[in-house]
């Protein structure tokens, strides 16, 4: 969920005393995480309601769930399309409510698949790399290095090993 609190003195409060229960985690911390949570979750609901249609799911999550279930061969034009956007539109939309580009969002998802794949099933490394999207092996080696600061190979090692 994302809400634009803005400076909402209340709501910032709110997270900043509930940060500091857990913190300190003094007696009844549990309890009072809980209380913070709730009220928290209210003051949102009372700030943000009226963008809310029940019944009915935002684009933008929309979006989200479009790109999650596509990311293996999603094109910024491809889902432009598909929402009825141009692309350079649909590029700033996305970027503005993420903060981060259409290309970041399709690299995220399939290096959080490969993630799951290495620790998961006994897959190749490249069979891994082209189930999610990527044609190059050598590409997706140098964005998971990026990305997790380690090679696939050792990203399995390391989690097989904890199981």
């Amino acid at each position: 969920l994302l809400f634009r609190t803005g400076n909402d003195n209340e709501i910032c409060c709110i997270v900043k005393h509930a940060f500091l229960e857990y913190y300190n985690q003094r007696k009844y911390y549990e309890k009072i995480l809980i209380s913070d949570v709730v009220c928290l979750f209210s003051y949102l609901m009372r700030g943000y309601e009226k963008y809310f249609v029940p019944g009915e799911v935002p684009l933008e999550f929309e979006i989200m769930q479009y790109l999650k279930k596509h990311y293996m061969d999603a094109t910024l034009d491809s889902v432009a399309k598909h929402f009825n956007y141009s692309p350079a539109y649909f590029s700033r939309k996305i970027h503005t409510y993420t903060g981060v580009t259409f290309s970041e969002i399709i690299k995220n998802y399939r290096l959080e698949m490969a993630c799951r794949l290495l620790r998961e099933s006994k897959l190749k490394i490249s069979q891994i790399c082209e189930i999610i999207g990527y044609q190059n092996l050598e590409h997706f080696n140098r964005l998971f290095k990026d990305m997790y600061k380690e090679t696939p190979s050792h990203y399995r090692k390391m989690n097989k090993k904890r199981k």
